[in-house]
């Protein structure tokens, strides 16, 4: 159901941004992006509009689950829970080796209790 619900939006999202581009008409003089060709030139506006809409529509998803941008720059979205899980990974590991640290200890006390009760 996710799947064909999100095959839907971006359909919708390219329908529309096709619609954007030819709504929005064709300059007297075609920008040197376009080599002359209005196909060429609604073909790069669509994909603009599109990469807007796919930008606008992973900010929105993505804060829908939960997990909020941190920062948009030109390379991209930066989400702050890539960073947290590797923080929170090196923690993990910390905490398992102090407790086998632990562990360790707490054996290491057992034996000698158990050796001093073995003298009296």
């Amino acid at each position: 159901m996710k799947k064909r619900l999100m095959a839907i939006v971006l359909l919708v999202g390219f329908i529309g941004s096709l619609i954007a581009s030819l709504v929005s008409g064709v300059p007297d003089k075609l920008p040197g992006a376009a080599l002359g060709s209005e196909a060429l030139l609604h073909a790069g506006r669509t994909l603009a509009f599109f990469a807007a809409y796919l930008a606008v529509l992973v900010v929105f998803v993505r804060g829908w689950e939960g997990d909020p941008r941190n920062e948009l720059s030109g390379r991209g979205l930066k989400y702050k829970t890539r960073e947290l899980k590797e923080e929170i990974q090196g923690t993990i590991e910390a905490l398992i080796e102090a407790n086998e640290e632990l562990a360790d200890r707490v054996d290491e006390l057992k034996s000698r209790m158990d050796s001093l009760e073995n003298r009296e």
